[in-house]
């Protein structure tokens, strides 16, 4: 949950959001007899009162924003209105340029998004990641089955279910020359 006290008045931003994400908001310090009032957008609230909501934030990049007072119940004096500013991004991409490659092959990532990344992954199961702030890399060049599990950018992070499995095969070896009879 991400909070911040209501009885501040200005305009801020919070840390960037991922497109299509769910978050939790609250108030950091509630008053009795107070009910909180929230507008949002670029996003869906789960409900406007409460010390507490959930945002689903749009599908699409760009600003949004999120907004809160307090009411007090018996004086029906209120707070200032707070405005946070709240930058939508979209998820990152990654994928494997080629499913499989032999040995001294290059095995390249595509990566996309807002750098700097890091990429999770399994090479014959055994968990590993990389960070990066490149765009494309290579795999180091070592046999066996590389499948990535996770990439995380400045702002999001997204596991894939496509083009996230390659496999560097094993090197042929050099054939040797005998002299027969």
């Amino acid at each position: 949950m991400l909070g911040f006290n209501a009885a501040n008045s200005h305009t801020a931003e919070l840390s960037p959001v991922c497109t299509s994400s769910v978050k939790t908001y609250g108030v950091e310090e509630t008053e009795e007899n107070t009910v909180y009032y929230w507008e949002v957008s670029g996003g869906t609230l789960s409900s406007n009162t409460g010390a507490e909501i959930s945002v689903t934030w749009d599908d699409t990049e760009g600003d949004g924003s999120l907004s809160v007072y307090g009411k007090n119940t018996e004086t029906n004096c209120t707070s200032e209105t707070v405005v946070y500013i709240v930058k939508r991004k979209k998820a990152p991409s990654v994928a494997f340029e080629n499913s499989a490659v032999c040995y001294g092959e290059p095995l390249k990532i595509t990566l996309s998004g807002s750098k700097p990344f890091t990429v999770f992954y399994t090479l014959n199961g055994t968990e590993k990641s990389i960070e990066t702030d490149k765009t494309e890399f290579l795999m180091d060049n070592i046999s066996g089955k590389y499948k990535i599990t996770k990439v995380t950018d400045s702002a999001c992070e997204f596991s894939p279910t496509e083009n996230n499995e390659a496999e560097i095969f094993k090197a042929v070896k050099t054939p040797k020359i005998i002299l027969g009879d």
